[in-house]
């Protein structure tokens, strides 16, 4: 009788378990900042053992995605005001229907896309979608 109980709150608690990380796991996809979907995309769920689980950014995934570092510091953080450089020989192509002010200058505009040297990045606001998470769930009764 003990192990049938044990049993069965065993299942009972690993399910509970199985539901609050698919929770969290979809609360934070849903609280991400949407850029291009990399960031989003490199929230993952690390099963380490049958009640331990990772939530979070995987910077592997971004690095498959091209990207050289983790950003979500910056997106959590924030950012300044700051001036982006092209990388080595190649320019930055801007989709013109992304930008917010219309382009002051036409002939930089080439296949709908702005071609630039550098770009001056008026910074962002401090997005701490991680921690919105955990407030969210575990306001959740």
């Amino acid at each position: 009788m003990a192990d049938e109980l044990s049993k069965m709150l065993t299942a009972i608690c690993e399910e509970e378990f199985k539901d609050t990380v698919n929770e969290v796991f979809t609360t934070m996809k849903d609280l991400c900042p949407v850029d291009k979907g990399n960031l989003r995309d490199s929230i993952t769920v690390e099963h380490k053992d049958p009640a331990t689980a990772l939530i979070g950014v995987d910077e592997d995934a971004l690095a498959r995605k091209g990207r050289k570092r983790n950003y979500a510091p910056n997106v959590v953080k924030g950012t300044k005001p700051h001036r982006i450089p092209k990388i080595g020989e190649k320019t930055m192509k801007i989709p013109v229907e992304t930008l917010k002010e219309p382009v002051r200058n036409p002939s930089l505009v080439k296949d709908g896309k702005l071609v630039v040297r550098h770009v001056n990045h008026p910074g962002n606001e401090p997005n701490d979608f991680i921690q919105k998470t955990l407030d969210k769930v575990s306001r959740k009764d």
